[in-house]
């Protein structure tokens, strides 16, 4: 810089004939020379000391203030803070607010309190929790639970008078003097033993007491698996869930049975004709194989929804009912193998999309209604008779021996 002090060698120390003599000793002998030079006339130009026992130069900080609007510096005239010699002058520059608060923000002090204030807050909060926790648990007075009403128990004249609104037909068989061992009784009397019987509405109590009338008209008592059927456990409290029933893939009870598959479950008995209170939903009837005995009953021709219908392998006896020709969506038909009498209705050439027919290895006779034959060129695929011997039919698929002594001109 250009106020700091020329190089002047006669500050070194001399280490000349092993005498080293110090700076100030050094310079208080030139200012002796000075002044005797100046006695004899001659002028002084170097600076002189104010402080000659001073062994370093001297620092002197001074400040420089920004206070011009266009932005220059201006800084403290060495008139006012005074000639220092042998110094040095810096100058020093204000620390703006936003540099030292980084600053501060960057050291280890400000980590330390950083950490202890969110351990303070931390620990604060958990505290604070744990007593509000407290307090408000032992300001919470327990509420007893009520237990769920217990439904009005329903009478045995009240279920009978659900049931014969349904099927007035019943009425009869459901009377009080009517010998218990009836299956319609016992289904009454099933259904009154329920102990949920109070919570069904009348759709269950009725559905509840054509499958028990079913079971036992079937002889349920002998079925080689007939699980869930009548139980009162919640478990199987769902009749979709009875065995051989279903519903739906849901088990949604709301639809309504729509199959019975009780194949080869050693059925006996005669079929009930409350099964047609299903004919909005029941679509399959898989049966065979089994001992049922008695006749088909007319009230199946009102399962218009169903699909297939097999009875195959039973004892069956008595007329095919004209009434089967009701069922629009059949597309199966299998009662193969039966006692079955009297001639092929002709009602059965109404169904137009069945699929496949057989009536073999029955006691029917006469002709093959040309009304069947004609749906040979719609959907029907497979027609099969007792066409050799009993039954005359030119366009049957396959033919079984019958035997022509159960033709009589009555039967005919």
């Amino acid at each position: 810089r250009d106020d700091e002090p020329p190089f002047n060698e006669n500050n070194l120390f001399s280490i000349d004939n092993n005498i080293i003599e110090p700076p100030f000793i050094q310079q208080q002998m030139k200012i002796e020379e000075e002044e005797e030079d100046i006695e004899g006339g001659m002028t002084m130009t170097a600076p002189q000391l104010t402080q000659p026992n001073s062994l370093l130069p001297l620092i002197t900080a001074r400040l420089v203030v920004d206070s011009s609007s266009d932005g220059s510096q201006k800084s403290l005239q060495s008139s006012q803070v005074g000639e220092i010699s042998n110094g040095i002058i810096v100058d020093a520059i204000p620390i703006e607010k936003v540099t030292f608060c980084r600053t501060f923000l960057r050291s280890r002090a400000a980590i330390f309190w950083a950490v202890a204030i969110f351990i303070a807050i931390t620990g604060l909060s958990i505290g604070l929790g744990f007593t509000l926790g407290r307090s408000s648990e032992s300001s919470i007075t327990p509420v007893p639970i009520s237990s769920a009403p217990t439904p009005t128990p329903i009478s045995t004249s009240e279920l009978r008078d659900i049931i014969v609104a349904a099927f007035p037909s019943a009425a009869i068989s459901l009377k009080e003097d009517e010998l218990s061992s009836s299956p319609r009784r016992k289904a009454l009397r099933s259904v009154f033993d329920d102990p949920f019987v109070s919570t069904y509405d009348e759709s269950r109590i009725v559905q509840r007491w054509i499958l028990a009338t079913f079971f036992f008209s079937t002889s349920g008592e002998s079925w080689k698996n007939s699980r869930g059927w009548l139980k009162s456990s919640n478990a199987f409290e769902n009749e979709c869930l009875w065995e051989g029933l279903s519903c739906n893939e849901t088990a949604d009870m709301s639809v309504g049975i729509t199959q019975i598959d009780l194949q080869s479950n050693l059925l006996s008995g005669t079929l009930p004709p409350e099964i047609s209170w299903f004919n909005e939903s029941l679509l399959f009837v898989q049966l065979k194989d089994n001992n049922i005995r008695g006749i088909i009953p007319t009230e199946f021709g009102q399962l218009t929804n169903l699909q297939r219908f097999t009875l195959r392998e039973n004892d069956l006896s008595g007329p095919i009912p004209t009434e089967i020709g009701s069922l629009k969506n059949l597309s199966l038909l299998r009662i193969d193998q039966n006692k079955l009498t009297g001639t092929i209705p002709s009602e059965l050439g109404l169904l137009q999309k069945l699929e496949l027919v057989n009536m073999r290895s029955n006691n029917l006779c006469g002709e093959m209604p040309e009304e069947i034959c004609a749906l040979a060129s719609n959907n029907l695929a497979s027609l099969q008779s007792d066409c050799e011997g009993s039954i005359n039919c030119t366009c049957c698929t396959r033919c079984s021996i019958g035997d022509p002594s159960f033709c009589t001109p009555e039967s005919q």
